[in-house]
């Protein structure tokens, strides 16, 4: 292993065999990150790869793993401390339980740099006034009692069964929370996260439910950051989740960050079939963890796999998907299951959303039309999940020739979804894609001007 000070020629050297550049080398150790459901190196640049290679700094333990994945080499071949090999998802076999939780640790510290900003952390600032109204502001007065939390976060106390389950209590009702278009849910979550993710590192009996709490909060995270058009935060909270879940090895958790990682290279989405390989490959990871378990988990993979084959154009695949997601569905309804995450209640999963969307992707509108307009009428669904249907039914309405109500859809949507960010995009590219050859309506200037005031 090459000292700090002495230039670490195993690195330079493996580096310059390969042809790389140094910014290469970054490029590599971001995605062996994300193919590993690794935390991503945050910060992460060439002027790191250079004072490895000169031994000005050490890398940091997170950072040797990457960079033996990246080269798949072992740290000795690379002249790097520590006793890593290019594996997966895990540290190396031979590290113990403190070295894994130490790195779990630095994990979720970096995602939580990347969802939290500055924003004073609870955690190292314990103040019983704020944790109170956090407490109260997430479960209505049912959560912890903060003196006990606060205590505990400050490591008076030891971390309790009691304190756990109620925690894992706050983090399901922040997962129902997540459809409501609560205003607070973002800064809520970020600081349940924060709260959650400080008794990571500790052991102790309960800390495979520790893990389990701060994945669901990170996979929450990181579908707040996706509403909020904030792709790097959302990959940073579904990657944390993805690591934790493993680590617990949690099927149904692990699933859930791949069906949230697919949606940052969705298809279905974007209008084209460009990236739909990979959020599919994607899918199918999630599928394959859920062969017989949560099935709401799995008719939500099955619903998202239907859509990003409806814009790859496979109308077979796509009612092969939707029909096996209605036997899960029937199946999930005769259970009563509950499952963490944004599917805990399983009020913004109906299938009718997904069926209407894969059916407007394959451009079957009438089809979807005859799907969409029921399952709006019925106004059972969360305002967010409504108003994405409207989007769809939009597109539909444009088809059949009817682009004034398609419009007037456009402008309910954003009245219905509380101008959500992710949203407002969506009705953009429908008043661009399917409305844009139509000028001179007063009822397009009326939902021109409501985007200009919204944006």
């Amino acid at each position: 292993m090459a000292t700090r000070g002495t230039p670490n020629k195993k690195l330079r050297d493996e580096r310059r065999r390969r042809g790389w550049k140094q910014d290469v080398v970054v490029a590599r150790m971001y995605r062996a990150a994300q193919d590993h459901g690794l935390p991503s190196p945050t910060g992460l640049n060439i002027n790191y790869i250079s004072r490895w290679e000169r031994g000005a700094n050490e890398p940091q333990p997170h950072h040797v793993h990457l960079l033996c994945l990246a080269f798949e080499r072992s740290s000795d071949q690379l002249g790097l401390p520590g006793d890593a090999a290019p594996r997966g998802d895990r540290m190396a076999e031979g590290e113990d339980a403190t070295e894994r939780r130490d790195f779990l640790t630095r994990g979720v510290g970096a995602a939580m740099s990347v969802l939290a900003g500055n924003a004073v952390r609870f955690a190292e600032h314990p103040d019983i006034g704020q944790l109170n109204r956090y407490l109260l502001a997430l479960a209505s007065g049912t959560a912890a009692d903060p003196e006990r939390v606060a205590a505990a976060l400050a490591g008076d106390q030891p971390l309790e069964r009691a304190i756990v389950e109620q925690l894992r209590q706050a983090t399901r009702e922040l997962g129902q929370r997540y459809w409501t278009n609560d205003a607070a849910f973002p800064s809520l979550v970020r600081v349940h996260l924060d709260v959650t993710s400080s008794f990571i590192g500790r052991g102790g009996p309960w800390e495979r439910q520790v893990f389990e709490i701060v994945a669901e909060t990170a996979l929450l995270a990181g579908w707040s950051a996706r509403g909020q058009q904030r792709p790097g935060e959302a990959f940073a909270g579904w990657t944390t989740a993805l690591s934790l879940a493993t680590e617990c090895d949690s099927p149904v958790l692990r699933a859930q960050a791949l069906i949230g990682r697919s949606a940052l290279v969705t298809a279905a989405q974007a209008g084209g079939a460009a990236y739909s390989k990979s959020a599919l490959a994607t899918l199918n990871q999630a599928l394959d963890l859920l062969r017989d378990v949560a099935p709401l988990t799995r008719m939500h993979a099955l619903g998202r796999r239907a859509e990003e084959n409806g814009a790859s154009g496979d109308a077979a695949a796509v009612y092969r998907d939707l029909a096996e997601a209605e036997r899960v569905a029937a199946r999930a309804g005769s259970l009563h299951t509950v499952e963490p995450g944004i599917v805990a209640s399983g009020q913004g999963l109906r299938l009718d959303n997904y069926k209407g969307g894969a059916l407007v992707l394959l451009n079957e509108h009438k089809a979807a039309a005859d799907v969409l307009e029921p399952a709006i009428a019925e106004d059972s669904s969360p305002p967010i999940s409504r108003a994405f249907k409207m989007c769809d039914l939009a597109t539909a309405r444009v088809e059949a020739r009817e682009p004034e109500a398609a419009a007037r859809l456009l402008m309910t949507a954003v009245l219905t979804g509380s101008a959500q960010p992710r949203l407002i995009r969506r009705v953009q590219r429908v008043r661009h894609d399917q409305l844009g050859s139509f000028h001179g309506h007063t009822w397009l200037d009326e939902l021109d001007e409501q985007l200009r005031a919204l944006t």
